[in-house]
C-alpha cells in the first residue's frame, strides 16, 4: 500500500493502484482532474525514469495500471557505490529543480512510506530495477494553495520542506 493508493496484483504482470488517500477523500473531483495532468507533467520532465502507466477514469474515481517490477530500494550506499545510479539520481534532482521553477510543483521523492519513516534513509518512490533508477509513482506536490483543501496544502508544504532537507543531506553525502 502506498500513501495515496491501494496497490494490488492485476493479472500476472501488472499492478493496479486505486486512490484511498486524504487527497482523494477530501477533494475527489480535483484529484481526479489532476491525475492525467500530473502524469503528463512528470513524463515531460522525467520520461525515461518513469514506469509507463495506463490511467482509467470512471465518474468518481480512477485506476492506474503499471507493469509489475521486482526492484531494490534506493539507498545512500547505492548512490555512493554505483556511478550510473548516482548520475541518474543527480539528473532527476536537476529535472525536479526545473519542474519547481517552471511549474511550481515538485515530484514526490519520498512517497508516504518514506515521509513517515525518514530514518530509513531511502526515498520510497525511487527504486533500482535492472541497474536503472525507476520512479514508481508520478505523484507531485502542488506548492501553491490553488484549489487545494487547506489541510492538504499544509501537509504538502510540510512534506515538501522535509523532503528538501533530506535531499540536501543526501546530496551533501554523495557529492
Amino acid at each position: 500500500m502506498g500513501g495515496e493508493h491501494l496497490i494490488r496484483q492485476y493479472g500476472q504482470f501488472y499492478v493496479i493502484k486505486t486512490p484511498v488517500g486524504i487527497r482523494h477523500t477530501l477533494q475527489r473531483q480535483t484529484n481526479i482532474a489532476w491525475v492525467a495532468r500530473d502524469y503528463a507533467t512528470v513524463r515531460r520532465y522525467f520520461g525515461k525514469f518513469m514506469l509507463l502507466s495506463e490511467i482509467i477514469f470512471s465518474a468518481d474515481s480512477y485506476a492506474i495500471i503499471q507493469k509489475k517490477i521486482n526492484p531494490r530500494p534506493l539507498t545512500i550506499d547505492a548512490l555512493k557505490t554505483n556511478p550510473k545510479i548516482k548520475e541518474d539520481f543527480l539528473r532527476i534532482c536537476r529535472n525536479n529543480k526545473k519542474l519547481i521553477e517552471r511549474e511550481n510543483v515538485s515530484w514526490d521523492f519520498y512517497g508516504a512510506m518514506g515521509l513517515l519513516r525518514p530514518r530509513a534513509r531511502l526515498l520510497s518512490n525511487l527504486v533500482i530495477e535492472s541497474n536503472q533508477l525507476k520512479m514508481i509513482d508520478f505523484g507531485i506536490m502542488h506548492l501553491e494553495k490553488q484549489s487545494q483543501y487547506w489541510l492538504i496544502y499544509l501537509i504538502t508544504r510540510w512534506a515538501y520542506n522535509r523532503q528538501n532537507r533530506f535531499l540536501k543531506k543526501v546530496l551533501k553525502e554523495i557529492i
